[in-house]
């Protein structure tokens, strides 16, 4: 025999945990975001079990190129 309210309260409880774990993905960068704005994001190793985490993020402005800088793995820029 189950109890209805046990579901329930699993699924509440899966549900509040997925819903963290979506935006712990932003660690350090949980303000300021653009919706539907594009970003130059950099990954790296996070540690703990967890895979990423966010190095930087640059917002894409129109009229400047984006590259790979040569000295350190990160997003250089200047304008076109």
């Amino acid at each position: 025999m189950t109890c209805g309210g046990s579901q329930d309260v699993a699924k509440a409880a899966f549900d509040a945990g997925y819903t963290a774990g979506a935006n712990d993905v932003f660690d350090g960068y949980d303000g300021g975001w653009g919706l539907d704005e594009p970003y130059v994001i950099v990954l790296v190793p996070a540690g703990n079990g967890i895979t990423y985490r966010i190095r930087s993020r640059t917002p894409m402005r129109l009229g400047i190129d984006y590259y790979l800088c040569r000295i350190r793995p990160r997003c250089c820029q200047k304008p076109q």
